[in-house]
């Protein structure tokens, strides 16, 4: 027998109606990007029934489609909020469906007064509003994608990929700078595969923790032969795989406590440049202290490869 819950959605993205609402709102979304006042779709469009389809879509439980749903949900939201006239009267539904789906930003620019008329399940928002705030952030929330990734990074080996816009050097970004603000003493090593993007990368970091580098002791390192590691530092190297391996071969003692490698995908490169991975991961297999090593690839279907 199905739950309610498979009866609501196996197939509710087929629904007729709902596809008709669907493509009516993105019109008249165009209509409003583009100053087309020969489009008269707005007026065509009914947004209540709209706007419970999207919250139902945003509680979807279904084992495969559950976040196509909730994107779904997402998108009918974020679109009616830019068309919609009287936007007062629906804010209390974009509200419920952008916390259904833990979006938090999106909720702070669209509805930043919605609460749950139910107090258990105001406590509950609650909870998980604050399980999805930014390390050292009062107003900023992750993505639950990105705080799905960023609660695993602790782990001794983790492999993830995901979109560009999904933001993985941001959510490896925000760990490291909670790891720093935290007063751990540790060493980072980020390994990019190209020389333009140490000079980005290091751009990023030094912009997100500003003078604390200097307050907790740590130096930015982009070379094997920087003068900074001939004094008493934590440091945050930022090596592509050549550089790196030379830093090893000249400090072969040196303590990493976490190692991201970027664009990961590269190790499975054909070309001469892939083997310095893996004579990097050899080395580092034989320190008696092992790091943790983190592996960040586009959006690829098989991540976990690198963890074998």
């Amino acid at each position: 027998m199905r739950t309610l819950g498979e009866a609501i959605y196996s197939d509710i993205e087929e629904n007729e109606y709902l596809n008709e609402l669907y493509l009516g709102i993105y019109l008249a979304y165009s209509e409003h990007l583009f100053k087309n006042r020969s489009i008269s779709s707005i007026s065509n469009i009914n947004f209540s029934h709209a706007l419970r389809f999207a919250d139902i879509l945003s509680k979807s439980t279904h084992i495969s489609n559950a976040d196509k749903h909730k994107n779904i949900a997402q998108e009918m939201v974020a679109l009616t909020a830019e068309i919609h006239s009287d936007l007062d009267k629906l804010l209390y539904v974009i509200g419920s469906v952008l916390t259904n789906t833990n979006n938090y930003r999106g909720l702070a620019i669209c509805a930043p007064t919605y609460h749950s008329a139910d107090v258990i399940t105001q406590l509950y928002e609650g909870y998980v509003r604050d399980n999805m705030r930014i390390p050292y952030s009062d107003k900023n929330y992750f993505f639950r994608s990105q705080r799905e990734i960023y609660s695993n990074l602790d782990k001794k080996y983790y492999s993830y990929s995901g979109p560009t816009s999904m933001g993985k050097s941001f959510v490896m970004r925000s760990f490291l700078k909670e790891h720093i603000l935290d007063g751990r003493n540790e060493n980072f090593v980020i390994v990019v595969p190209t020389k333009a993007l140490i000079n980005e990368m290091s751009s990023k970091i030094i912009e997100d923790l500003t003078d604390e580098l200097e307050k907790k002791n740590y130096r930015i390192v982009t070379s094997a032969g920087a003068m900074s590691l001939q004094q008493a530092h934590n440091f945050i190297f930022i090596l592509t795989p050549e550089r790196l391996l030379y830093l090893l071969l000249d400090k072969p003692s040196l303590n990493i406590s976490y190692l991201f490698i970027d664009e990961a995908h590269k190790i499975s490169s054909k070309d001469t440049r892939s083997s310095f991975y893996y004579e990097l991961i050899n080395k580092l297999s034989r320190q008696r202290v092992k790091p943790n090593i983190l592996f960040s690839s586009p959006n690829i279907p098989n991540p976990g490869l690198y963890l074998d």
